[in-house]
């Protein structure tokens, strides 16, 4: 299944899972998780599903999780930083 990315550009999310180092188990929960947010409106680009690969192979921690998007989104204020660290 491709997502297409908010600068057009077509993201194999398919082929991320099966490079991601997931289990088949695992690739499915993140599968799952992108498509019920692509189904509220989102469209996924590829670094968004790469953290989100990252968050589920235990790479990142939930707190980096969270400093990320919070970065990406552009809300990384001060005071949203003191809640994340």
């Amino acid at each position: 299944m491709a997502g297409a990315a908010a600068d057009d550009e077509q993201v194999d999310i398919v082929e991320l899972l099966e490079h991601s180092g997931l289990t088949a188990v695992d690739q499915r929960r993140v599968h799952n998780a992108l498509v019920n947010n692509m189904i509220d409106g989102w469209t996924p680009d590829r670094q968004s599903i790469l953290r989100l690969i990252e968050f589920a192979a235990g790479r990142i921690d939930d707190d980096e999780h969270k400093r990320q998007v919070l970065n990406r989104a552009g809300l990384a204020t001060p005071a949203r930083r003191q809640w994340i660290e």
